[in-house]
């Protein structure tokens, strides 16, 4: 066996032809043991658990459920902004609680709002692309518009006008393009630019077949991974990757548990993470991110812990959990919503606290990052 490296990754080239991949991200935490045809599956080693409490940032916003999209508790706009939905000025009249698009500046702690009367549903810098949904009657909360917008590298708003399309679970964030090519019935979502559409299979038929990559190419690439497996898929600027679900609880019987997580290229290749069962059993994993430096978990049950923890080199660091200093008060203990990852992959935020709830964010990388 040898080792080469490709573009930050390295290569463990075997006799019989298959390759061994480590990303140079993941493999502080994680190690490619197997290769199953298209597919790479990666297994984490021996686990102990570590108290690494990270230092929270309270953002100030107070955030509002961004109906009618995901439940997010921001959007990240690049590695030092964000955008989230906040109420309006207790002058200001909305009856109907629908509140403002702002723009949050890490660097600073300033807030500019940028849409009165609207939520934001994606914000991407680096495509220069957003989406907003805006209620020109603050009175009639049924009456809604779907924007596209066009940003700047801070997110600011350059232009905006209606959406064609619904981009809410789209990677690419381009809400001003139509749909994917129509295929009578079959699920498709369009990826980013270059990337083409993954097609998830036949609608109302419980997406058992196997997920399909439609290269611009005209290449149709077949995954070994079901469409139903597929749950909002993201892009990964820091890995240029997308993981293609979420992982976490296991609510499907006869499912794997806890359910691996997929890591799919451009060209096809798919990384399957394999969880190992001990962090369940240390705490009831929600939801599962690749990040950065490995696997970052979402623990909420409110019969046991919950919090957040790291996955790195065989430890599961305990990085923040209900009690920890920097909450405003002992009685912010319910997480809400869906934490967001920063383009970096290193900063985290996420919802604390009854509606309106809290935005906060705080960097895992910091976790013995000096030492490493």
């Amino acid at each position: 066996m040898k080792e080469v490296t490709i573009k930050g990754e390295k290569i463990a080239q075997t006799s019989s032809g298959g390759q061994r991949r480590c990303r140079a991200a993941l493999a502080a935490a994680l190690c490619i043991t197997a290769i199953f045809g298209n597919a790479t599956t990666a297994l984490a080693a021996a686990i102990t658990l570590k108290k690494s409490p990270v230092k929270l940032i309270d953002t100030g916003l107070e955030n509002m459920e961004p109906y009618p999209g995901p439940s997010q508790a921001a959007v990240w706009v690049n590695d030092h902004s964000l955008v989230a939905g906040v109420p309006l000025e207790k002058s200001a009249h909305d009856p109907h609680k629908i509140g403002r698009t702002v723009l949050y500046d890490l660097t600073t702690g300033k807030t500019r709002e940028l849409m009165r009367y609207a939520h934001p549903i994606c914000w991407d810098a680096s495509l220069g692309r957003a989406g907003a949904v805006f209620y020109p009657n603050p009175d009639n909360k049924k009456v809604q518009e779907v924007f596209a917008l066009r940003i700047d590298s801070e997110g600011e708003i350059i232009d905006k006008k209606p959406a064609t399309q619904n981009a809410r679970r789209s990677p690419d964030c381009d809400m001003g393009k139509g749909d994917a090519p129509a295929l009578p019935k079959r699920i498709r979502i369009a990826l980013r630019p270059g990337h083409g559409y993954l097609d998830l299979g036949v609608a109302g038929k419980g997406l058992n077949e196997l997920a399909v990559l439609d290269r611009p190419d005209g290449r149709a690439i077949e995954l070994p991974i079901r469409g139903r497996q597929v749950n909002a898929p993201r892009y990964l600027i820091f890995l240029e990757e997308y993981q293609l679900d979420s992982g976490g609880g296991c609510s499907l019987q006869g499912e794997k548990c806890p359910p691996d997580i997929h890591l799919l290229d451009p060209f096809g290749h798919l990384t399957v993470i394999a969880i190992p069962r001990e962090v369940m059993e240390i705490m009831p994993i929600q939801r599962v991110h690749v990040v950065k430096n490995g696997l970052l978990f979402r623990a909420e049950s409110r019969g046991k812990r919950e919090g957040y923890l790291l996955l790195r080199d065989g430890v599961l660091h305990e990085l923040w959990r209900p009690g920890s200093p920097g909450l405003m008060s002992p009685q912010r203990t319910e997480t809400w919503g869906f934490e967001t990852i920063s383009p970096d992959g290193c900063k985290v935020a996420f919802a604390r606290g009854v509606r309106p709830s809290r935005v906060f964010v705080f960097d895992h990388c910091a976790i013995g990052a000096q030492r490493r």
